[in-house]
């Protein structure tokens, strides 16, 4: 079954596995995706348990790991990778907070 709230939110490959995997727990995005939707990564459940806003400089620095990522610096490598080399530390974004939940409490 296809819940209502599912929400198309893309991993590359890498930050895939990391969810999977429980390295990676949060996920900076553009645009708020809505607290209490869901994405599926891989045939897997996750549930968008917190949004906030917050800037690209915060994140580098203080959520990197919970990103997925073993320094800020590769943080913003990937970053800019995703966004044709641009990082701006001043640029609002939206942090969300991702748990998995099984296929039956949807």
């Amino acid at each position: 079954m296809i819940p209502d709230d599912l929400v198309n939110l893309p991993f590359a490959p890498d930050m895939a596995e990391a969810l999977l995997a429980g390295r990676k727990t949060k996920t900076t995005r553009a645009e708020d995706f809505g607290e209490g939707r869901v994405c599926m990564v891989r045939g897997r459940y996750f549930r968008i348990t917190r949004v906030w806003p917050t800037y690209l400089f915060v994140v580098r620095g203080a959520w990197y790991r919970e990103e997925g990522f073993d320094s800020p610096d590769a943080f913003e490598l990937r970053w800019r990778q995703l966004h044709r080399g641009h990082f701006s530390p001043d640029k609002l974004v939206f942090l969300h907070t991702l748990q998995e939940i099984d296929p039956d409490d949807l």
